[in-house]
């Protein structure tokens, strides 16, 4: 796990222009120590050569959708990062890169999902070209709940057809344009319905392991989807499946009723940055 880890690091900071401060005396605080703790007994028992090192040991192939010749067309791609609006040190520093990937594809339109009961002062502050789709205290729909009704909204609102696709986010998730342009592959070069990546550096070998093997063997997630974040549907899938659910895990909920549609699954050859909790009472509170 460890090493997994520290390869990916090592990828990471060798992407230009994304670099990172590196402050070591903030790597081992006490905080980082009680996680680790407690969470050592869980990843020696994964450790076990099941789904985690046969997955992990697969080769990767960063290139394997780019390889592939164009196959099908699409509409617009909504970039979707849900948040309550509370936290908006994150939302800023999430949205930041956007800026310039807006360039990449015209087709490419980005979006705030803004579940608050008030207007937030600094929603004003957001650039003209991401779209603020507030949820309505009064939007009620038959099951949905927290983020699931969001979601439902957002699904609703922007009237998804069936070649547009969403990239849905949670507010700590940050972009570059490998990320961007590997969707692009994805979607114009692959033949599944729904992809994932990998969204954490604390969790590599869950991610490259337990949920790539499955989805790169038999095009199904049968241990889950990833994180909840950077999660790419298509729309159509997405308006067949809705986010009205009662299930406060939306997510796997989602993927469960995909698979009962036949939908596809594939693996996103890129990482999705997150913006870790840097307090152990914050990982709970993460984590309820």
């Amino acid at each position: 796990m460890l090493v997994a880890s520290a390869t990916i690091y090592r990828i990471l900071l060798a992407a230009e222009p994304y670099m990172f401060e590196l402050d070591a005396s903030a790597w081992w605080t006490l905080d980082a120590w009680w996680i680790f703790v407690l969470s050592a007994p869980g990843h020696l028992r994964e450790s076990i050569p099941f789904a985690y090192v046969f997955g992990a040991c697969m080769p990767l192939d960063p290139y394997r959708y780019a390889k592939k010749p164009k196959r099908r067309t699409f509409g617009l791609i909504r970039v979707c990062l849900v948040t309550k609006g509370t936290n908006a040190a994150t939302v800023k520093q999430s949205i930041a890169s956007w800026r310039e990937l807006r360039h990449l594809d015209e087709r490419v339109q980005f979006h705030i999902v803004l579940d608050a009961d008030t207007k937030l002062g600094w929603s004003d502050e957001v650039p003209p070209f991401i779209n603020v789709n507030w949820v309505p205290k009064s939007f009620r729909p038959r099951l949905a709940l927290y983020k699931a009704r969001a979601l439902e909204f957002f699904r609703r609102n922007v009237h998804l057809e069936e070649d547009d696709w969403v990239l849905h986010l949670d507010e700590e998730t940050q972009l570059d344009s490998y990320a961007i342009n590997a969707v692009l592959d994805f979607i114009e070069r692959g033949d599944e319905h729904v992809g994932m990546t990998a969204a954490e550096m604390y969790r590599t070998v869950a991610d490259w392991g337990m949920f790539r093997l499955p989805v790169r063997l038999w095009q199904l997630p049968l241990c889950g989807l990833t994180h909840g974040t950077f999660i790419l549907i298509n729309g159509g899938i997405e308006n067949a499946v809705t986010w009205d659910t009662s299930s406060v895990t939306e997510d796997f909920w989602f993927g469960c009723q995909a698979i009962r549609l036949g939908a596809k699954f594939g693996w996103i050859e890129a990482v999705a940055r997150e913006q870790p909790p840097m307090a152990f009472l914050d990982l709970i509170n993460q984590r309820r």
